[in-house]
């Protein structure tokens, strides 16, 4: 099962949809360049708000983007079905 970040930005919700935007892209394609020279193989993920990146190293791709200016947090999480059984065996581990 695959790793994942979920990043949060700040302050972007106070610009024009065109800035927030490019503000986003600019965010996330410098995630990615911290993420690969430091050695961490990431698959982003743009949403409405937030970027989720899938990585087998979930505490290395978290520091590593958290030191990406713009960047309010970082959580490592782990994706699984949305069904109790699936939610108590992983919260078990």
């Amino acid at each position: 099962m695959k790793t994942h970040v979920l990043v949060r930005w700040g302050e972007l919700f106070l610009k024009s949809p065109q800035v927030k935007k490019h503000m986003q892209l600019l965010l996330s394609n410098n995630i990615r360049k911290k993420l690969i020279r430091n050695g961490v193989e990431p698959k982003l993920n743009l949403t409405r708000d937030r970027i989720i990146i899938e990585s087998d190293n979930a505490g290395e791709a978290a520091a590593y983007a958290s030191e990406v200016f713009g960047v309010q947090s970082t959580s490592p999480a782990v994706k699984i079905p949305a069904d109790k059984e699936n939610v108590l065996a992983e919260t078990a581990e």
